[in-house]
């Protein structure tokens, strides 16, 4: 039986199972772009470029492994669950980039994370394996277990799996009617 990060090649496509609700059903088989990192031994030098923009002259650092957007002029931002366009995430970053600077974004793949406390809610060093992640509506590009905001209004957009402890599987919905508003009452 398939385990929570396996991988495997069908007809030159590689794909990692994964099991986004343990409560709802058995796990499923999700496309990727490239090797895990386990196999490639560097997940960045491997990870599929995607896409490439400048960080905008406004916006922050980008850690490796945020989430981030593109705005109209299509610059980078990391992303944040606030608003829809705020939240039409584009891609993970490669690599750490200054604002000014080309950011390389990918997706689709399993990606290698060793700074998990700088870039989920969570603060904590270690992926929690089998759970989902979405993007956070509290603190730009990052990654959180639990969706919440201060706000009445919030987006829930689920953006990967843990399928390690430094690895997620992403899987980004890139339908902005996909974006569930979730409500405080």
């Amino acid at each position: 039986m398939s385990q929570i990060g396996d991988t495997k090649e069908v007809f030159g496509r590689r794909y990692v199972y994964a099991n986004p609700d343990q409560a709802l059903g058995p796990g499923t088989w999700q496309l990727a772009d490239s090797p895990t990192a386990a196999e490639a031994g560097d997940a960045q030098a491997v990870s599929l470029v995607y896409g490439s923009a400048q960080v905008a002259d406004d916006a922050q650092l980008i850690e490796q492994g945020m989430l981030i957007r593109l705005d109209d002029n299509g610059k980078a931002y990391p992303a944040i669950a606030s608003t829809p366009e705020n939240a039409r995430v584009v891609g993970v970053a490669i690599d750490r980039t200054n604002v000014g600077q080309v950011v390389r974004f990918t997706m689709n793949t399993s990606f290698e994370m060793f700074n998990a406390d700088k870039i989920t809610d969570e603060e904590t060093y270690a992926l929690q394996i089998g759970r989902a992640y979405y993007l956070s509506s509290l603190h730009p590009g990052r990654w959180t277990l639990e969706p919440k905001s201060n706000a009445r209004d919030f987006l829930v957009l689920q953006c990967g799996i843990a399928v390690g402890e430094n690895h997620m599987a992403i899987d980004i919905q890139q339908n902005p009617q996909n974006i569930d508003l979730g409500r405080f009452d």
